[in-house]
């Protein structure tokens, strides 16, 4: 009664747009790619070209890498379950001194990305210690690239700019030529260097605001029951909405167990129901959401049998907007009980 359709055309096009800037295009996959499904978007991506994939963490690496025994592999927590990482061939994303003087020191593992915090004061060795990391031309060979994060590419250009200069700086002093740090966003905004590696994440899947960005997702739910009540009629959990007038009411299948966010509750928002807008009324269930369908014709109300949440034709962005949250958020908590259908 919950339905997740993957829009593949979608996909591939918002893929194909980030080659059209650069030819090193790599995508990160982790928390089963945003949501929908590492296997079925891995298995998409190598069609397309892509053998280069980041993962949170060394779990996740092993669980692609026993389907994909050719693509590369970057764990993004570090160098920590080393066992793992020698015996899957995967490869650390060194995010401290102590990470790189590990690597360079076992002889089982021979790639890794070098990864310098520029401002994001999250994971990385800081830029500030940069005289710390003595790189000998054995340890350089051993370094597939250096890697930074955009910290805020969307908004701070000034930032943004500063990070990358940072960057430059950086892989000039230690000698080494290849640079990762362009996210989805800092790839879209700015002009990359067509010689880095670009990372492509949430844009891939539709979780970007950018005109060019196509929606990948949609969650549709099944109409349970239409009624009509009266007015002064309370509607939904803890009486926090009262009919206005005679309603129409539609109960749709999806609740907060489903990834549509219980804070989206009385902040305006509203689905698609054939092209019209509906209000959700009354607080988000477990399972369940209630919408005024009042207002749209008699035809589509006597003859609809679906509600479409989030997808083509109701931005995702509105729910994330109504929620006080960002689309990752949602895409990541997608519902593990719905039935998923790609759409070609």
């Amino acid at each position: 009664v919950l339905k997740i359709i993957l829009n593949l055309k979608n996909f591939r096009e918002n893929y194909h747009l980030f080659q059209q800037k650069t030819p090193h295009v790599s995508a990160v996959v982790k928390a089963d790619a945003y949501g929908l499904d590492a296997d079925l978007i891995v298995s998409e991506l190598t069609k397309l070209g892509c053998q280069i994939f980041f993962v949170a963490n060394a779990d996740e690496g092993i669980k692609l890498r026993k389907k994909f025994s050719n693509i590369t592999l970057y764990i993004l927590d570090g160098y920590l379950e080393k066992e793992k990482i020698h015996l899957y061939q995967l490869r650390p994303i060194l995010n401290t001194l102590k990470q790189l003087e590990d690597f360079v020191k076992n002889d089982e593992c021979h790639f890794a990305a070098l990864h310098i915090d520029t401002g994001m004061n999250r994971l990385g060795i800081p830029y500030q210690n940069l005289k710390d990391i003595q790189l000998t031309a054995r340890e350089k060979n051993k370094i597939d690239f250096i890697m930074s994060h955009y910290s805020d590419s969307d908004t701070n250009i000034e930032f943004t700019n500063q990070q990358y200069e940072l960057i430059l700086s950086c892989a000039e002093k230690i000698g080494i030529n290849n640079i990762s740090i362009a996210n989805s966003c800092g790839h879209l905004l700015y002009s990359p260097n067509p010689q880095f590696l670009t990372r492509t994440g949430t844009a891939l899947y539709g979780g970007v605001n950018h005109p060019s960005i196509k929606a990948v997702v949609s969650l549709v739910g099944r109409i349970l029951q239409k009624k009509i009540i009266p007015k002064n009629q309370p509607v939904g959990y803890g009486l926090t909405y009262t009919t206005q007038r005679t309603t129409k009411i539609l109960t749709v299948a999806g609740g907060y167990a489903d990834g549509i966010l219980r804070a989206i509750s009385h902040k305006g928002f509203y689905a698609d129901i054939m092209g019209y807008k509906i209000p959700l009324i009354g607080r988000v269930s477990m399972d369940s959401c209630l919408f005024d369908a009042t207002d749209i014709p008699e035809d589509v109300y006597n003859n609809a049998l679906e509600v479409e949440y989030y997808g083509e034709n109701n931005s995702i962005f509105h729910m994330a907007e109504c929620a006080n949250t960002i689309s990752y958020e949602i895409l990541t908590q997608l519902s593990r009980r719905a039935t998923r259908s790609v759409l070609e």
